[in-house]
């Protein structure tokens, strides 16, 4: 089964089974004066029961699909950062967080 989170989810849970899929619809912006484009700041490494299975940005829209590939409760966070900006707390423009749950059925 497959279940789609957006924005409007920012901050909340939820449970999937293992196998199912889960695909993230953020948007950015394209054009921000002084800037080139926004992207996002990702950290999967430590998720264990979610793999990154594809990623893409069309029309302002990034979409991310996951598969859950083991047993357990991760959260999702996503960092979003100016382009030509450093990387810092100070830089980040928007976060992203969703715990996901993942049960055998």
């Amino acid at each position: 089964m497959n279940h789609n989170a957006n924005a409007s989810r920012n901050g909340s849970a939820i449970k999937i089974a293992l196998g199912d899929t889960l695909t993230v619809d953020l948007p950015y912006e394209t054009t921000v004066p002084g800037q080139t484009a926004w992207t996002f700041d990702d950290n999967f490494a430590f998720s264990q029961c979610l793999h990154m299975g594809s990623i893409g940005a069309k029309d302002g829209v990034r979409t991310m699909q996951f598969l859950a590939t083991a047993i357990g409760t991760v959260a999702i966070e996503l960092r979003q950062f100016r382009v030509l900006a450093l990387r810092t707390a100070s830089n980040i423009t928007g976060t992203y967080k969703l715990t996901v749950t993942v049960s055998a059925s």
